[in-house]
């Protein structure tokens, strides 16, 4: 019987399409097909009485399916019914539906990092078996046809049933399998049950954890159950392409296909393979090859492809071709497609002057760290998701995103592919393929600079663990999986590693990785330093290595960490600033760029849960931290500033976009960079939250601040410090950057532009004649600003004379740090003086130690000290009949200890801290209302680079009581409780302030204490 579309559907009539529908056709002569199981119509369940816990486990070699037991659901299989368990739409994990319903408890920390001292989340995954399953159906098959079913991804361990015969078993969590379920298969109805095996795993940014099952352990993963969507079963001849793939080859129009053929027959056979590439509905290339395929031979076929005609593959243009392969032969029909880009991505120069060039061109990167955390089920994009990721980098400027710490997803390079994004990737635990212990020895991470020789060969002796087995199944199936995406450029083995290079499991796993792809950058490691490195280039069969210098020819710097908002140390001059790359020698790269974290905007993200079908792992996370915001801008008086919380959550978001503008402005200046690498991509719900969007892909700030910092054509005006002294002037250095190759006509104008309007016209310059391969320019250094006669904010403005579009403009702003009183207030200090007139260098304030039996204007508490408490005692009775308190906190005990004391004597009831920093990816955050306290400053917004305020010198209070005003609230990362971080309080007839925000920009600081003594002492 000829299987083609219209016998097919024929054979099976209307409940088939219905179920099942046919995506492909056989090729010339009809002996193959395809049949993509739908989306829709899954039923899952957690079968949570199943035992799972002491299985053995079997790595693919190790499988032998007549001897697995074959375990059926609890209860039998008349469990799996339309009766039982919940409809889902594939993706999906146990989780997505089932958090926190099944099992709920304290993260442990080999989970979650921060599990000791964050008790605002619990774990609430499903650590066991479910089941997914539905019908499908399918004609009889003809004698001698084979059915094989196609999974895309699954975690962690799956057991494949069809009509209750086990079929197919595999470990490698996340990568695609596949099983012949020939047969169980029967015409009309067939039942595909898949049971899945959940162990636990991590939920935050870590890699480098394992997972105990049973007798194994092995690396954890992330901590989902489920299954990726586009199941296939492909019906064929005993002869069938197994598998396909293209590679790029460094001349640009010419391609090798490979085509893997199997043969299932018990004699050789004679076939022929027919390939023809397509483009825009135009044949580019075609070639056919024959081949004699032995008995039970499986068989990789190269063939050489030139595709003169075919357009080519860029970030900016996003050709896609199809190759169609076709295998014909005796009673032998087969096909396969597979989408390809004409591309060649290289690093050149190494040694002279390195630079990545992308079809012929340099290219520099801009990308970010994906964790590869998704809305809904934890694990895949939906295609919707996949399209909006894509979308928004695109959006934001970026050329390219980095699958940071667990592999990319098919369903994502699909859109890398289509819309143009490039992509670094990394399978997620790699150093398990050379490093069986935990990842955290100095051996592993933290290696010095390897001294040679260096063997490079790979040759290893004795047995590996088991653990590093499966780590490097996991690793090459990754490859297999996405080696033929265009968008794919560069292979890291494992993030943040620094090993020893004598450790001969190293190179042994960077060749198994070069036999599966020549074609690309194969690198050992990305940072955190650049030493230790080892590394393959496309088609060369040299390992490039560490000399004992730190030298290997590709720098990966990381910097990780930072004051999570922008801080005039980040830049001094244009020879030194944060980033600054003079390494021309290397491939520089800037991986993990600093990292600060912001609020997901909750009600946007739940916005997005609700349409998307409603049922996401992290909604009841974000409910609360939502309705946590809204009471407590409601209760404070923030409504006339923030209507609602998600007004709030967007300009903190923008606060992060807006200190990335400033980085990327003054990185982007070195010309010997190559990859600029954002820290990071996608928030996690109880981890990093240092991502641009959260996990469903919505933005959390306005993208177009740092697009315009991204523009390929970029003039910059930086200047020395971006808040400065009324009266004072500042030094402002002017770069040029072009990155398109095309000169500019005209020239320059700079320009500064005061808040009320008036302008100054400061100076011109003619557009440098950049070099070949050169991307930016020093104009001029030191340039010096009129004295500043206005305070507010004030913008420098760099502007082509030929084309206005081309401008920049950075924001400064100007402040009277002292404004002129009608008299000098004497206060009294409680703690350090030193400290204190450090604080207020331009101000006329008399100030003394506090010395109780003396009276002053007010007193100020700029510490607190155990043995103080006593001498206290007379400074509270003179703030209860009168005498105002400035309460300025050092750190968090500080603010603890003085909120106990000050709640202890009846000011406020105090509650607890909180908003202390867990870590810059995590993030803090103040926002703030118009008082005196903040006149002639930024206020009724989030506290940003004006103050300066690094992520750990925020602190807040939980208080309440009679008379209390909170000025400033604060919260950090997905926490619940929100703080007062500037407050005032009625003590007796006194009155207090309470300052937890510290180490603001010094001339800001200056202003708030000024601010703060005027308020109290006059009560303007």
């Amino acid at each position: 019987m000829k299987l083609d579309r219209r016998s097919f559907l024929g054979t099976t009539g209307a409940a088939m399409a219905a179920s099942a529908s046919v995506v492909s056709v056989a090729a010339k002569g009809g002996g193959e097909t395809q049949i993509r199981i739908p989306d829709g119509g899954w039923r899952m369940w957690p079968d949570v009485k199943a035992e799972w816990e002491n299985d053995a486990l079997f790595l693919p070699d190790e499988v032998d399916l007549k001897k697995l037991p074959s375990n059926a659901p609890t209860g039998g299989w008349s469990a799996l019914s339309e009766s039982q368990g919940t409809d889902v739409t594939l993706p999906a994990s146990v989780e997505q539906y089932h958090w926190g319903k099944l099992q709920s408890r304290p993260y442990t920390y080999q989970e979650y990092e921060h599990a000791a001292y964050d008790d605002e989340v619990s774990n609430g995954a499903y650590r066991g078996v479910s089941w997914f399953w539905r019908e499908v159906q399918l004609p009889k098959l003809q004698p001698g046809k084979l059915a094989q079913l196609r999974i895309r991804g699954f975690r962690q361990r799956i057991e494949v049933f069809v009509n209750q015969k086990l079929v197919g078993y595999d470990i490698i969590a996340e990568t695609a399998y596949e099983c012949d379920i020939t047969a169980p298969l029967v015409s009309g109805t067939n039942q595909i049950a898949i049971r899945i095996t959940n162990p636990g795993g991590v939920y935050d940014w870590r890699d480098f954890e394992k997972v105990k099952w049973g007798a194994k352990e092995f690396h954890a993963g992330r901590g989902f159950g489920g299954l990726d969507r586009d199941l296939i079963i492909h019906i064929h001849d005993d002869v069938f392409i197994k598998d396909a793939w293209v590679l790029n080859t460094p001349e640009l129009r010419k391609i090798d296909a490979y085509v893997e053929i199997a043969n299932r027959d018990n004699t050789a056979r004679d076939v022929t393979l027919s390939l023809a590439a397509t483009a825009k509905g135009k044949q580019s290339g075609s070639a056919m090859q024959s081949v004699t395929v032995a008995a039970g031979e499986t068989k990789t076929v190269r063939i050489p492809l030139d595709c003169a005609k075919g357009p080519i593959w860029s970030h900016k243009t996003p050709n896609l071709h199809t190759l169609s392969i076709a295998l014909a032969g005796s009673n032998i029909t087969d096909s396969r497609d597979v989408e390809f880009g004409l591309r060649w991505f290289a690093a050149e120069g190494i040694g002279t002057k390195a630079m990545f060039r992308l079809n012929g061109e340099r290219i520099r990167l801009y990308s970010s760290i994906e964790f590869g955390y998704w809305g809904f089920n934890g694990l895949w994009p939906t295609p919707e998701l996949a399209k909006k990721s894509v979308r928004g980098a695109k959006t934001l400027g970026l050329n390219g995103l980095c699958y940071h710490r667990n592999l990319g997803k098919t369903e994502s390079f699909v859109e890398d592919d289509r819309q143009g994004l490039l992509r670094h990737m990394e399978c997620g635990g790699g150093l398990f393929c050379y490093q069986n212990d935990k990842a955290g020895t100095n051996e592993a991470t933290n290696a010095p600079p390897t001294q040679p020789p260096i063997d490079t060969r790979g040759i290893l002796s004795g047995e590996r663990a088991w653990s590093e087995r499966y780590m490097e199944y996991r690793l090459l199936q990754m490859m297999r999986d996405h080696r033929s995406h265009p968008s794919l450029i560069v292979y890291h083995l494992q993030n943040e590693s620094v090993p020893n290079l004598h450790n001969p499991k190293i190179f042994h796993t960077l060749r198994k990785m070069k036999e599966a792809d020549p074609s690309r950058p194969i690198i050992l490691h990305s940072g955190i330093e650049a030493r230790n490195q080892a590394f393959f280039l496309p088609y060369d069969d040299e390992i490039r290595v560490e000399d004992g210098t730190g030298y290997s020819g590709w720098a990966d710097q990381h910097t990780v960490g930072g004051t999570g908002v922008w801080n005039d140390k980040l830049y001094v001059n244009p020879r030194s600033f944060a980033h600054y790359e003079d390494n021309v020698r290397e491939i520089a790269v800037l991986g993990e760029m600093l990292g600060w974290g912001a609020p997901a905007n909750h009600a946007l993200k739940l916005a997005s849960i609700k349409a998307g079908g409603g049922a996401s792992y992290d909604t009841e996370l974000h409910e609360k931290v939502l309705a946590a915001y809204e009471a407590f801008l409601a209760k404070w008086g923030f409504r006339t500033v923030y209507p609602n919380a998600a007004a709030m959550l967007k300009e903190a978001g923008d606060k992060l976009f807006e200190t990335w503008a400033r980085v990327l402005q003054i990185a982007r200046t070195c010309d010997a960079t190559d990859h600029f690498i954002l820290n990071g991509w996608e928030d996690q719900p109880i981890d990093s939250h240092s991502g641009f969007l959260d996990n469903q892909r919505n933005f959390k700030g306005d993208p177009a601040i740092v697009r315009e910092a991204l523009l390929p054509i970029r003039p910059v005006a930086q200047p020395r410090g971006v808040v400065h002294k009324l009266g004072g002037r500042a030094l402002v250095d002017l770069f040029w950057i072009n990155e398109t190759g095309k000169k500019i006509p005209g020239g320059l104008s700079y320009s500064v532009v005061a808040q009320s309007g008036a302008s100054q016209a400061i100076k011109s310059y003619p557009l440098p004649d950049l070099q070949s391969d050169q991307f930016t320019a020093l104009l001029d250094e030191a340039v010096q600003t009129q004295s500043f006669t206005e305070a507010g904010y004030h913008d420098l403005t760099l502007r082509s004379d030929a084309q206005p579009d081309i401008v920049s403009t950075t924001k400064i702003f100007v402040v009277d740090p002292a404004p002129t009183t009608s008299r000098v207030p004497k206060v009294g200090i409680i703690g350090d003086i030193r400290v204190f007139n450090s604080f207020v260098p331009n101000s006329k304030i008399d100030a003394e130690q506090y010395n109780g039996e003396k009276s002053y204007d007010a007193i100020i508490g700029i510490g607190f000290e155990t043995d103080r408490i006593v001498p206290l005692s007379p400074a509270f009775t003179a703030v209860r009949t009168g005498t105002p308190l400035l309460v300025l906190a050092q750190n968090n005990s500080d603010a603890h200890r003085w909120g106990k004391l000050l709640s202890g004597i009846g000011a406020f009831s105090h509650y607890g801290s909180a908003a202390e920093n867990r870590g810059c990816w995590m993030g803090s955050w103040v926002f703030t209302k118009s008082h005196p306290a903040y006149d002639g400053l930024p206020s009724n917004q989030i506290m940003k680079w004006e103050y300066q305020v690094a992520h750990d010198d925020i602190s807040s209070l939980i208080i309440d009581g009679a008379g209390v005003e909170v000025i400033a609230g604060a919260g950090r990362d997905h926490d619940s409780r929100m703080g007062a971080a500037t407050f005032t309080a009625p003590l007796g007839q006194g009155k207090l302030l309470f300052q937890c925000v510290r180490k603001m920009q010094p001339l800001i600081y200056e202003r708030f204490i000024n601010n703060a003594l005027r308020h109290l002492i006059t009560g303007l």
